[in-house]
This record gives structure tokens, C-alpha cells and sequence, in this order.
């Protein structure tokens, strides 16, 4: 049976539609995608400040920029992303994926898969792994092993032991 109500409008900010409702327990839910998967692309004056977020040190913000503006590709986005990388943004490691040619991107997934805490290592590794390249292996293996050896990798769980990426 549907639920009574209206339709409701989407909310445009930022590159984003957000849909913004109570659920039937009474929270408030937000569901958000970029503008551009529904044929609305971000308004022309918007991305320059959207890229200067996702090199920003607003974290929350940095991942909205990135996801709005997740179909560009130009020389601009890449900057933002290569600072996003080396700030260690979670958010960051995929996006930088379409622009493997570049010389930089590489060697900026491979410090960042590195660097980063045993918490954030699969979406780095992710990244990392998709652009491979020299030392990607050896990365990946050590940051592997670390993960292996943690005290608490190994604890039973009745769904799915993520003990290694919580921070405890």
C-alpha cells in the first residue's frame, strides 16, 4: 500500500538534489546525487568554486564537491583532486582514477595508500589498485600485511568482523 503524501521537490544546492524527508520512524532522512545523473548539469558559474572545496580542509564539503562534480574532467579538476589526495580525503582516491595518464596521479595514489591509516586504506587501495603502476604491488602487499596482523582482524562476528576499520 503507498503511503499517503505529496510529491515532493527536489532541494538544488551546490551541484547536488537533495531529497530531504521523515522516515516512518520519525528521522529525518537526506538523500542527495549530483545534478548532472538527471540530465542537470552544474550551473556554469558553480564549478570553480566547487573544485576550490575539494581541495579545501572542509572535509564535508570536499566530498559534496567531489560528487557534484564527479563527470568533469578538466586540468582544474585534476589540481583539486591531487590536493585532495595529499590531505589524505577519503573521498578522493577514485575520482582521480580518469585521469591515470597524468604523470602525478600515480605516484599521488601511491604515497596517500601508504600514508593513510589502517581505517582509510580500501579506498585507497581501491584507487591505487585500478591506476597499478611501479611500487603498487608492494604497497598493497604491506598495507595488506598490516592489516592481517592487526589484533583484532581475526575476532569472531556474527555479520562481518570491520574491527580493523574502526577506530578503537
Amino acid at each position: 500500500m503507498r503511503r499517503a503524501g505529496r510529491k515532493r521537490a527536489f532541494e538544488r544546492r551546490d551541484g547536488l538534489l537533495r531529497d530531504r524527508y521523515r522516515g516512518v520512524d520519525g528521522r529525518t532522512i537526506v538523500l542527495s546525487m549530483p545534478g548532472s545523473m538527471v540530465g542537470e548539469p552544474v550551473a556554469k558559474a558553480e564549478p570553480p568554486f566547487r573544485r576550490a572545496e575539494i581541495g579545501g580542509d572542509d572535509a564535508r564539503r570536499a566530498d559534496r564537491a567531489m560528487y557534484a562534480l564527479a563527470d568533469e574532467h578538466s586540468p582544474e579538476m585534476l589540481e583539486q583532486l591531487l590536493i585532495a589526495l595529499a590531505k589524505q580525503h577519503m573521498s578522493a582516491p577514485m575520482l582521480p582514477v580518469g585521469y591515470a595518464d597524468d604523470p602525478r596521479v600515480q605516484p599521488a595514489l601511491l604515497e596517500a595508500a601508504r600514508t593513510v591509516p589502517l581505517a582509510e586504506v580500501p579506498n585507497f587501495a581501491q584507487g591505487l589498485g585500478l591506476v597499478g603502476g611501479p611500487g603498487a604491488c608492494d604497497v598493497l602487499r604491506a598495507r595488506m600485511q598490516e592489516a592481517l596482523a592487526h589484533p583484532r582482524a581475526f575476532e569472531p562476528d556474527p555479520f562481518f568482523n570491520d574491527k580493523v576499520r574502526r577506530r578503537a
